[in-house]
């Protein structure tokens, strides 16, 4: 069971940084049919994350932010 678990952690991982590189290169209507929906909850939130922590950082940033995700 435990060789089962860690084949499962390792096929998300690949999958959570296969869908990553894949998040800006395709049309996010396009991406979200692509990948199975854990995979493309835990990516989104990965860029989510990662946008609001840039924003934090700059002045007026996430007003900006929010904007684009608005868009």
């Amino acid at each position: 069971m435990l060789e089962i678990e860690t084949q499962m952690r390792k096929t998300l991982r690949e999958s959570c940084r296969d869908s990553l590189k894949d998040y800006s290169a395709t049309p996010r209507v396009d991406w979200v049919s692509k990948w199975p929906g854990q995979i493309v909850l835990a990516v989104d939130q990965i860029d989510w994350t990662s946008g609001v922590e840039a924003a934090i950082k700059k002045e007026n940033g996430l007003a900006d932010y929010i904007e684009l995700l608005n868009a």
